[in-house]
């Protein structure tokens, strides 16, 4: 089985889940100065998802948010908030539960017409590198994950739907780095998530 196999699979049965356009992280110099800012920030980011008591709540989402220097934007089309130049976005289910708050640390965006060509392939090794590059940060910063590997690799988690993933059991949660190569206009990103423990899904 693929990993897109198994991505479609498991969207089937459960929803798609949304997915916006970010900023990029690593080369943004409309938010950052330099490289060594933009690796401080997703430094902070880590220690603040690994030291957060996760809740998994709209009301408690908010005390979280109001309590860790989360500035909330609201806008016409979404709320989201804003950490050390990241944006920050938390799905809330139609009951108030809060079912995931994700980081998109960088995003490409433009579609191929060649989905197999070169050009493609030369963009998905950037992303595995781009990957790898934040998966060392994040040892530095928080540890050795719980679990590190392809969606094809035993102990995958079940309900992940991304090509390759690093997890950490955090306080009351799972805090993962992923890579993820999907849509057709939207084919690869490297995104931080957080998502209720198994017992609470």
């Amino acid at each position: 089985m693929t990993c897109h196999e198994r991505r479609y699979g498991i969207y089937r049965k459960q929803f798609t889940p949304p997915f916006t356009l970010s900023i990029n992280i690593h080369g943004d110099t409309r938010r950052r100065k330099s490289k060594s800012m933009a690796i401080e920030g997703v430094s902070n980011l880590l220690e603040l998802f690994k030291g957060i008591h996760w809740k998994w709540t709209k009301e408690k989402w908010d005390k979280i948010a109001s309590t860790s220097n989360l500035q909330r934007i609201d806008d016409s089309s979404r709320t989201y908030y804003r950490y050390d130049g990241f944006e920050l976005y938390a799905l809330i289910s139609d009951n108030n539960k809060l079912l995931s708050v994700t980081v998109n640390i960088e995003m490409y965006y433009e579609g191929f017409e060649d989905n197999y060509g070169d050009e493609y392939d030369a963009k998905a090794e950037e992303f595995k590198q781009k990957y790898n590059e934040t998966l060392v940060l994040a040892i530095q910063t928080i540890g050795r994950p719980d679990f590190e590997g392809n969606c094809n690799d035993v102990g995958f988690p079940h309900y992940e739907t991304s090509n390759r993933v690093a997890l950490w059991n955090v306080h009351s949660g799972r805090l993962m780095v992923q890579y993820n190569h999907e849509y057709e206009f939207v084919p690869f990103r490297i995104t931080v998530r957080v998502i209720p423990p198994e017992n609470l899904e």
